[in-house]
Formats: C-alpha cells, structure tokens, sequence
C-alpha cells in the first residue's frame, strides 16, 4: 500500500468532485481578476 490506491470508488469519486470543484472556483476567481484589472485600465467600459 503506497497511500495512492483508493479505499473505495465512493471516496475517489468525493475527490474528483472537490478538485472539480475547487478548479471551477479558482477558475471563476482568476476570471473575476481579469475583469478588475480590465475595469482598472479601461473604467469607462465599466456597466
């Protein structure tokens, strides 16, 4: 046992969903920066 084998399909199938869901949110926070940064150069396109 190296500690990388899952215990069960139940627990792997936990983990994809977290790193699923913490990609999703780091990917909707890195789009939020982008906008801030484009409101900070460009403010008069801001809606």
């Amino acid at each position: 046992m190296t500690g990388l084998e899952p215990a069960t399909s139940g627990v792997t199938g936990r983990h994809s969903n977290q790193l699923s869901y913490t990609r999703a949110a780091m990917y909707v926070r890195f789009l939020d920066y982008l906008k801030s940064l484009h409101y900070q150069h460009f403010p008069k396109w801001r809606e």
